[in-house]
């Protein structure tokens, strides 16, 4: 990365710090396992889940993973995970009285291979065959959370991908067991 660049991108790390001042320790926490650069939200965007991420967010071990990309429509990995995980509980689970979901919508931070920056992304995560699920490219680093199923409804309520009537009516009470 040139020096215009990187200076260009630590610039928009300052501004963010100044709107979200925990966001320095996302940055560090970040920029500690790789040299690479944080490319943070725009100015007068915020990070929604920036305290969660600081206290739950771990550096996913990849080596444990089988890494499938499931070539879903490019730069909306947020909606992309929402549509994938949704349509497995709408099939797997619509008639559980209380679903043991084993796929997990995960949010954070991504760094793709052949990239020298950090980006905001989400994916999936199938715990039970440990297989990590990329909907737009192959990450080759992930930092981030695992939505619990709350979570992952009002993420995907929030990324427009099921109506809050569904969600109250259908699933709010499954998982608020």
């Amino acid at each position: 990365m040139d020096s215009s660049r990187k200076d260009f991108l630590k610039n928009r790390q300052c501004v963010w710090i100044g709107k979200q001042p925990n966001a320095k320790d996302i940055i560090e926490k970040i920029e500690n396992i790789t040299s690479d650069c944080l490319v943070v939200p725009p100015p007068g965007d915020f990070e929604n889940d920036l305290d969660n991420l600081i206290k739950r967010g771990f550096l996913f071990d990849t080596t444990k993973y089988k890494i499938v990309n499931l070539n879903m429509d490019i730069s909306e990995c947020h909606k992309n995970s929402c549509k994938f995980w949704l349509k497995h509980i709408r099939k797997n689970h619509g008639n559980d009285e209380k679903p043991k979901i084993k796929l997990f919508i995960c949010t954070g931070y991504a760094k793709h291979i052949n990239s020298n920056v950090w980006r905001q992304h989400s994916w999936l995560i199938d715990t039970e065959n440990k297989i990590i699920l990329e909907t737009i490219k192959n990450g080759e680093l992930f930092y981030g959370m695992m939505l619990t199923n709350m979570e992952s409804l009002s993420f995907c309520v929030s990324q427009k991908a099921i109506s809050m009537m569904e969600c109250a009516t259908k699933w709010f009470s499954k998982f608020n067991k």
